[in-house]
């Protein structure tokens, strides 16, 4: 069981429509972050945040593997603040991945055509972002595509 204490807090959300060669190898749709300086000051956060939802939906012609990792490698981020002045996250979508690195910590699969879109509790999991943390969200197909996959995080700020 997770030793961190928690009481929910500000409810934050970030989605993606990422339209892109999708292939068959993992490919970064977005990735979060909670940031180790906010508010001006340097690693002054001390601010959880916890996963409480995902949702997500696959306009390609196959069904993909959608995937977040805890820590994965990810080369040139250009990380944007949700809100400089009330959150302490901050979501890429510019990075370049290294597949399968770090932890993997969620799996999910999109049924093909958007005939379906889901949407997933993942309190249970028990997902908290700790300062200086990401998570990084990808996605992978059987065949390569070039559709639209929509992604959207959901996630409470205890502050």
């Amino acid at each position: 069981k997770n030793s961190i204490e928690y009481s929910p807090g500000v409810i934050n959300s970030k989605g993606f429509t990422i339209n892109k060669a999708w292939t068959t190898t993992e490919q970064h749709i977005g990735s979060w972050i909670n940031n180790s300086d906010v508010f001006g000051g340097t690693g002054n956060n001390k601010v959880y945040c916890k996963l409480n939802a995902i949702a997500f939906n696959n306009d390609t012609t196959k069904t993909a593997t959608v995937r977040i990792y805890e820590g994965m490698t990810v080369a040139t981020p250009s990380p944007t603040p949700i809100n400089a002045l009330t959150s302490v996250m901050s979501f890429d979508t510019a990075g370049t991945i290294t597949p399968a690195t770090g932890k993997l910590v969620f799996e999910a699969y999109a049924e093909k055509d958007g005939k379906a879109g889901k949407f997933i509790d993942m309190t249970a999991l028990n997902l908290i972002l700790t300062p200086g943390s990401t998570y990084t969200a990808v996605c992978l197909l059987s065949v390569a595509n070039t559709n639209p996959v929509s992604m959207a995080l959901f996630w409470s700020e205890d502050f």
